[in-house]
């Protein structure tokens, strides 16, 4: 029994690099105990679970090997660096190729294998650093190999010990009350917030945290009925901001996008100010089964069949990785977002192009997962490498006359006048999501003057807000009061004047900007008289004294204190007084 023990420590240091998130680590460790027992059955069981994971991507579960050297100069240095030295040790195996490397920064090869030692010790971090090397040194020579390299490390930057150079994060606010006080039950009052049944234990078939109330905070009110006849669309999809877990004095917010968790803290700290007694902040890495956790952060109306859920989930890929994921940066692009990362590659930059690649190969694994394979829909992501200028591997799979995936240069080729309705909706959200306001201004300007009809699908709000930028930008004043105009005439015509507080806003914020005080103070007052609340007056006061119209501000606080105080809005009322005392 003695003679197994160090084999059953391979494997079980292999499921321990499993639970840590360091498939590739596993795999090295249960190849160990099969050298020393080719039959062992423990070992042999893990290396199958691992290649028969339905819920990894293909990069965590393949088997590497090392690149042999081609040159033979570089062949020759290499037999005289390993002569003597007992490689099957990753340790000596990885100094060996780092010397190889370091004497030769050309030897790519050397850089590669070195990442791959370093990566079956469950050294992510350094195997990360190596490979990152090795991109930079294959992209002009072997690009596939380099790609190869790239599509490793972003699956290695998941990992344990590589937590500081994750992409894939779960960010996590934690807000605690002081001793005794609770004011959370203003969720359960919140349209926008829905409580959710606690998760299940699978061992005890009882309740997960039992003793916490578990809500989804979303983006908009989610329908409460089925709706027969719904046919819906996008923007019918309600997104999930924030998860909630609420204890016994405090508060958990957790999800994706940490931009929409400081907003809810914003919500959060309005609603019970003062009575916050700590709020902490954290991050983690996403596990690799739920890297594009944030595409299925969506909730659907009630009462759909298969086929529209279906449509659904394919409109979320699309919106999700065309738009939303191209923006944000990444470390695996050097800090770059996908679309800054494009435009590099486009210019002839061959690592931006090779690291683009491999982040999208990762990206496209996860939908190729037998898991994932229903919700995705069959999505090409040769839509997305076209949106980023890449070339596709299927130039079939994409449509060449589709605006809903073009490229900046494809898009810059394009006539607006000339397309319909449908296409030049499908134009101006392509150059939406590459986010050049100029580019999508093009496509903006001549779609809002259509029949409102052929905006209905779209996101009135950020298109008129693209041409009231863009008018100011361009010095014309007139210009963004007449798009705003048009943007209530829209909102009219489609949803009975549902926006127009919005757009309201908007008007009054572009007199203060300009300096017309007096104008704004007209246009705040109108905003507050139709107005149930007295949050409107108080922000309208706040802004212009935040913008240096001291008087004009004071004048609307002392009209928003009298406001408050007739509704019994106690918290507006201590605020307000704070701000005509000089105390904010």
């Amino acid at each position: 029994m003695a003679d197994h023990d160090p084999i059953l420590a391979l494997v079980h240091e292999g499921w321990e690099h499993l639970r840590r998130q360091r498939p590739v680590a596993a795999w090295a460790s249960w190849r160990r105990a099969l050298r020393l027992e080719p039959e062992h059955k423990a070992a042999a069981h893990a290396l199958h679970v691992l290649a028969n994971a339905a819920d990894l991507p293909l990069a965590a579960q393949i088997e590497y090997r090392f690149l042999t050297t081609t040159d033979d100069a570089r062949r020759a240095r290499w037999d005289a660096a390993f002569r003597g030295r007992d490689l099957e040790d990753l340790a000596v195996a990885a100094g060996a190729f780092a010397e190889l490397a370091e004497a030769d920064p050309l030897d790519a090869r050397a850089r590669f294998n070195q990442g791959i030692c370093l990566a079956w010790m469950g050294r992510n971090a350094d195997a990360v650093a190596a490979l990152d090397l090795a991109v930079g040194a294959l992209a002009a020579v072997e690009p596939g190999t380099a790609v190869d390299a790239q599509t490793l490390a972003e699956v290695l930057r998941q990992g344990a010990g590589a937590e500081p150079l994750a992409d894939d994060l779960n960010h996590v606010v934690t807000i605690a009350w002081s001793p005794g006080d609770d004011p959370a039950d203003f969720l359960d009052r919140r349209a926008d917030v829905r409580a959710v049944d606690n998760p299940i234990d699978p061992l005890t078939g009882r309740p997960e945290l039992s003793e916490a109330r578990l809500y989804e905070w979303l983006d908009r009110p989610l329908e409460a009925e089925a709706s027969p006849e719904i046919v819906a669309t996008f923007a019918d999809l309600r997104r999930v901001r924030a998860t909630v877990v609420r204890l016994q004095g405090s508060l958990r917010l957790s999800g994706t996008d940490p931009v929409l968790l400081e907003e809810i803290l914003a919500e959060v700290a309005h609603r019970v100010a003062g009575r916050v007694a700590s709020a902490g902040r954290s991050a983690t890495p996403l596990p690799l089964a739920f890297l594009d956790a944030a595409v299925w952060a969506i909730r659907m109306p009630p009462g759909l069949d298969d086929e529209a859920r279906g449509r659904l989930n394919r409109s979320a890929v699309e919106r999700y990785y065309e738009a939303a994921w191209l923006a944000r940066p990444r470390q695996g692009l050097g800090g770059l977002s996908p679309v800054e990362a494009g435009r590099l590659a486009g210019a002839g930059d061959p690592v931006a192009r090779i690291r683009l690649e491999g982040v999208v190969r990762l990206r496209e694994q996860l939908g190729e997962r037998p898991t994932t394979a229903a919700l995705y829909q069959g999505y090409p992501f040769d839509r997305l490498r076209r949106r980023l200028g890449l070339a596709p591997t299927d130039p079939d799979a994409v449509d060449p006359l589709d605006a809903a995936s073009m490229s900046g240069p494809e898009l810059d080729a394009l006539d607006p006048e000339t397309l319909d309705d449908y296409t030049l909706a499908d134009a101006y959200e392509s150059a939406t999501a590459l986010g050049d306001d100029t580019r999508t201004a093009r496509f903006a300007a001549p779609l809002s003057a259509r029949d409102p009809a052929s905006l209905g699908r779209l996101d009135r709000r950020a298109l008129f807000a693209t041409l009231v930028r863009s008018e100011l930008a361009n010095g014309s004043i007139e210009g963004a009061m007449a798009r705003l105009d048009r943007a209530q005439a829209v909102d009219l015509a489609l949803h009975s004047g549902r926006d127009r507080a919005t757009y309201e806003t908007w008007r009054a914020e572009v007199y203060v900007r300009v300096g017309r005080a007096a104008e704004a103070v007209a246009a705040y007052r109108g905003l507050a008289e139709g107005s149930p609340g007295s949050a409107i007056a108080l922000d309208a006061a706040e802004t212009l004294l935040d913008a240096g119209f001291e008087a004009e501000g004071q004048m609307l606080a002392r009209e928003a204190l009298d406001r408050a105080e007739a509704l019994g809005d106690d918290t507006a009322v201590e605020r307000l007084k704070a701000i005509l005392l000089g105390e904010l």
